[in-house]
This record gives structure tokens, sequence and C-alpha cells, in this order.
């Protein structure tokens, strides 16, 4: 009799599928563990095998790469010279100049990971050959600190210069103030006289104009002689004549003075578009083509040469014969100049002094004297307008005055004056005159160094035209620093 087989119910062959599952998840989990077990094995096997990177045996290599390729090209370049140069560049000549050039270069950091297996090699010591386009190379910035910067030739003679022009002296210079201006009655010799001596007594002017100022005006007929005065012109117009052979350059003290000379010059369109662009670098000054072409369009000017104490013989005898007359201090004057006007050609109001200034290395004292006369109607008479002066030239006939009040070392505003324009067709104004400082300082009287800028052809003469308003313009034999920027800035005085 056979046996009928039991069916299982459905609740029994739910649990058989969920221990089946359980089973392939433990299973799943072990193999996870197991693989991460042995990654992290041979991570740490990695680790103890890994070479310790030498980066500053990498960065010398890298720069000897460098360097080795700048002297190749610098040796090609020197086989390749013309035989006709005087002398090639030797091989050391241009390692020195490596030297100097070579740029910096630090290596980015990188993981030991993204070094190639050239690198590593060099870790390891081994030979190997750079491949740019696997190191990455970054140039050094500018700014860093440790760059060192070398002096170039240039900027040591700058340095040496200015220990020329400013040595200790002016630091340490003792100065001082000038005496007090009073005048005397002079004996002053006559020229091939057997020992004759012309009487010249000073003659205070009378005011045409109460002031309220401590200025005084002074007049001495015949202070020089007419040998004198006609040696002096001679002089100056053969200096001309030399310095004439070069075109001068143009300066103004502002561009507001150039376009104001513009505007008379009837360039108004050209006024509205100067501006201090078109001055040359680190000045006031015009360049050569556009200097010439405002002296073609009509700019006029005065001329002035200038000779100094202990040039000549005359110097000596001038610069005595003021002190004795007027008891200013041979150690406080400054240069001689020989100025001449032309027609239609003077100077406007100003003052010898500076308004309203604190410093007292200023023109106490000028002194002037008149080498020609231009008769009644010629003109140049030199005009007090706050006194009511009106002194017209005459051979050998000296002005002087004093700028500023000796008791508080200030500018007199009312010592402001002028020179008339020229009237004569044909006849030049010649005068010569000196400054005496209030205070004296290094430089006064002494011939200094040309300003170096702008740059210029030797012996270019210097056309200076200061505030319009209370200037005009004056050719110079000789560049003073007025021009340039810096002095400007600085308003420096040795």
């Amino acid at each position: 009799m056979s046996k009928k087989l039991k069916s299982p119910n459905k609740s029994e062959s739910v649990n058989n599928s969920s221990n089946i599952n359980n089973q392939k998840l433990i299973i799943t989990v072990l193999i996870l563990i197991i693989a991460v077990l042995i990654g992290f094995i041979f991570q740490q096997q990695a680790k103890s095998n890994e070479p310790v990177i030498n980066r500053e045996l990498l960065t010398e290599e890298i720069r000897k790469q460098v360097r080795d390729e700048i002297v190749k090209e610098f040796t090609d370049k020197d086989a390749k010279v013309e035989k006709n140069e005087e002398q090639p560049v030797p091989v050391e000549k241009s390692l020195d100049k490596i030297e100097k050039t070579e740029k910096k270069i630090v290596i980015e950091d990188k993981k030991m990971e993204d070094l190639s297996s050239a690198e590593i090699n060099f870790q390891n010591g081994k030979t190997i050959s750079l491949d740019s386009k696997k190191i990455k190379l970054k140039k050094e910035e500018p700014n860093q600190p440790q760059e060192i910067k070398t002096e170039t030739p240039k900027t040591k003679e700058k340095q040496e210069n200015e220990k020329k022009i400013f040595p200790k002296e002016i630091e340490n210079f003792p100065s001082v103030k000038i005496s007090k201006m009073k005048t005397k009655k002079m004996w002053i010799p006559i020229p091939n006289s057997n020992g004759g001596h012309r009487r010249v007594p000073p003659i205070e002017i009378k005011f045409g104009k109460e002031h309220g100022s401590s200025v005084k005006v002074w007049l001495f007929e015949e202070f020089l002689s007419q040998e004198e005065s006609e040696h002096l012109i001679k002089a100056h117009e053969s200096h001309l004549k030399e310095l004439l052979k070069q075109k001068p350059i143009i300066c103004f003290d502002s561009v507001s003075t150039l376009k104001k000379n513009l505007i008379d010059l009837k360039r108004e369109k050209i006024a509205q578009l100067v501006t201090p662009n078109d001055f040359t670098t680190g000045t006031t000054c015009l360049n050569q083509t556009f200097s010439r072409q405002l002296e073609k369009w009509g700019l006029k000017w005065s001329f002035s040469t200038a000779f100094y104490p202990g040039e000549s013989k005359f110097s000596k005898i001038f610069g005595k014969r003021i002190e004795e007359a007027t008891l200013l201090n041979e150690t406080h004057g400054g240069k001689f100049q020989i100025t001449s006007y032309p027609t239609e050609v003077g100077y406007k109001d100003h003052t010898d002094c500076v308004i309203d200034s604190q410093d007292q290395r200023d023109r106490y004292a000028t002194f002037l004297v008149y080498l020609n006369e231009l008769g009644a109607e010629g003109g140049g008479e030199t005009i007090f307008p706050e006194l009511g002066i009106d002194v017209k030239p005459r051979q050998g006939r000296a002005l002087t005055w004093n700028n500023m009040n000796y008791e508080t070392g200030k500018c007199e505003a009312k010592s402001v004056h002028r020179a008339s324009p020229v009237k004569h067709q044909v006849k030049k104004k010649y005068i010569i005159q000196r400054w005496y400082y209030y205070k004296n300082f290094y430089a006064l009287g002494k011939r200094m160094p040309d300003a170096s800028l702008p740059e210029r052809e030797p012996n270019t003469p210097k056309v200076s035209c200061d505030n319009y308003d209370n200037g005009s313009c004056r050719m110079y034999d000789e560049w003073n620093p007025d021009h340039m920027i810096d002095y400007q800035r600085e308003k420096k005085i040795y």
C-alpha cells in the first residue's frame, strides 16, 4: 500500500528562503572586509618603500640644466661674432652675465603619485633627463624678499655725482646775515690818468609816493667808466655770438605761462591743446622742435651772460668797489650778470625777492649799472610803480636798492619794479647787475654744474620764461635746475 507524501505548508517555504538570503549577505560582507584588509596591507608596504623627495637636489639639477642651455646659447652667439669686431665676448664674461640675469625657479608642490618615473629615479640618485612637460616650473615673484637687486653702473655714477655736487660742506655751511646797506662817497680811479680819481657821491632818490616801507634807492653817477662799460658790452656780444650758434631750448615756470604766451602770439587754438605732457621728461621745457616754432611765431626775450667772482680781474675790482660804496659784504654777492634787451623787449613788474617766503637766503639788495644810454625816447627805464621812481639809462650810472627789510628779513612788496621795453629801433639796452643775499649759502658766487635735464646738445642756450603775470622770458648761458620737476618739488637750494 503506497504512502501519500505530505507537501510542506506555505510558512515553511518562506522561512527557508529568508535563511538563504542571510547567508549570501554574510558572505558578501566577509569578502568586502577581506578586500579592505588586503588593500590596507599593500598600502602600508608601498609607504614603507616610498623614497624621500630631495627637492634641493632636484632644484639644483634643474638650475644646472637651465644654466647649461643659456651658456650654450651665449657660446653659439660668441662663435658667430664678426671678424672685424675688436674683442669677442669671452665665455667667462658670458657666465658673469648669466649670474646677474638668471631667473630663480621654484618647483611647485607635487604629491608622490604625481611624480613621473624620471623624477622618482632622480630621488633615488639615478641619472635622468628632464622633461619640461612633466616637471612644472614657475618664475619666482619679482617682489620676493630674497631677490637681491644689484646696482647698475649708471646708479653708481649718479650717486658719485651727487656726492660731488652736494658735499658735506653744504650741510655744514655757516650761513650768516649780511651787513646793512649804507652808502658812502667814493673816489674811483680814472683809467689812463696817472693816478687821477673821480669823486662819486651817492644820491638818495626822493620818492614820488608815500609807501611806508624800508625800501631806499640810491644813484651813483659814473660808477663805471666809459672804457669799462664798453669792454663789458664787447665781452657780452662776443660770448653771445658763440652761444647763438645753437638754437635755444625754451622752458616755462608752468603750462599756464606757456598757454598765455601762445595767446599773445595769436595761437589760441594751440594754447587750448597744450598740457604738461608737452614738456620733456622730468622738466618744464619744450623740445627743440616746439622751441624753434615758438621763436618763428615771434616769442621774444632778453639775453644774459654771467661771470663769477675770481673768474676775471675785473670781477675782483668791481666786487670790491660795490662793497666800499654800500657796505654790502662780498661774501654775500652772487654772480655778475650782463643782460641785453633788444627792441620791444623789457621785463614785467616783479620783486627780486620772494614775497611771504620763510627762507632768508634771498636777494636783500640789487646793484645795477647801465652800460649805455638810449636817448630821451629810447625807452628802457627802470620804474618803481609803488615808489613813484623812474630812472633812465645812462652809461656808467649805478642804481641800487634794498629788496628786503633788514630788521625782519622779509621781502618788501613795495620794492616791485620793471624794465620798460626798449623803443630804440637800432640800439640794445645793456646792464650789469649783481644780487646780494640776506643770508649766504654754499653755492653763492660759485659756478655749479649744469642741470642734467633736458637732454641737449653741448652749448645749447636756455630760454626761461618766468611767471607770466610778473615775469618775462630771458636767455641764459648756463642751466640752473629751476626747470627740473624734482627741484621744483623739493625746493632745494645749495
